[in-house]
């Protein structure tokens, strides 16, 4: 009777062994059709954000060649420029560098779906100086007041935190309620962290947007 048992619980152990490996084969196909689905869309990602990084840089392209045809006529024949124009048109074409890299960047995001590994020592300063001249026109026209405190070096990706703070400067001059939009940026250290405060005048976020506001998605 007892060897009935044993073998009758053997049995019932071997059942359900090769009941397991079944759900853990279905499991592993699953598995690999999911795979085979994610790298095909994938594929179709790169191929549309591609077409979609060269269509973004032709006007930026155009622009750049007009530039460069206004500054040939604006300083041949000895003329004299004035220091304003040649001031924005250095703005515009710094600002079209930076967009440039911008999208080749978020091409590149697209290919690897992640963010370059290529994180540097970033100064936070020279940061905030490329997101002002990106921003001047925007800036001058609203007439905003942008102060910040000595910002630190991070270890960062340096598009990424370009990125960042041309978002949220240029959302804080974005949403005003017909003030001039002032925006102050400081720091608080300590030996493991630095945090970075950034106030605006702005009409702020609403509560129930909070949990979605950093899902690039919605």
């Amino acid at each position: 009777m007892k060897l009935k048992r044993r073998n009758e619980f053997l049995n019932e152990i071997s059942v359900e062994k090769e009941r397991i490996n079944e759900s853990l084969l279905r499991q592993s196909l699953e598995k690999e059709r999911i795979n085979e689905n994610l790298v095909s869309q994938n594929k179709e990602v790169s191929y549309f954000a591609g077409i979609i990084a060269h269509d973004v840089k032709a006007p930026i392209k155009i622009t750049s060649n007009f530039i460069n045809l206004i500054k040939k006529r604006l300083h041949g024949s000895g003329n004299v420029v004035d220091e304003r124009i040649d001031k924005y048109i250095k703005l515009i074409e710094e600002s079209n560098a930076n967009q440039y890299v911008l999208i080749d960047d978020l091409l590149e995001y697209t290919k690897s779906g992640q963010t370059k590994s290529n994180f540097e020592s970033i100064d936070l300063n020279k940061i905030l100086d490329t997101v002002r001249k990106n921003l001047s026109f925007q800036i001058e026209k609203s007439s905003a007041k942008i102060s910040a405190s000595p910002l630190p070096c991070v270890t960062a990706n340096k598009s990424d935190m370009v990125r960042l703070f041309q978002n949220i400067i240029s959302n804080a001059i974005k949403f005003q309620k017909e003030k001039t939009p002032v925006i102050t940026i400081e720091t608080e250290s300590t030996s493991n962290y630095n945090r970075i405060l950034i106030h605006d005048n702005g009409i702020g976020i609403d509560k129930k947007h909070i949990d979605s506001i950093f899902n690039p998605l919605v």
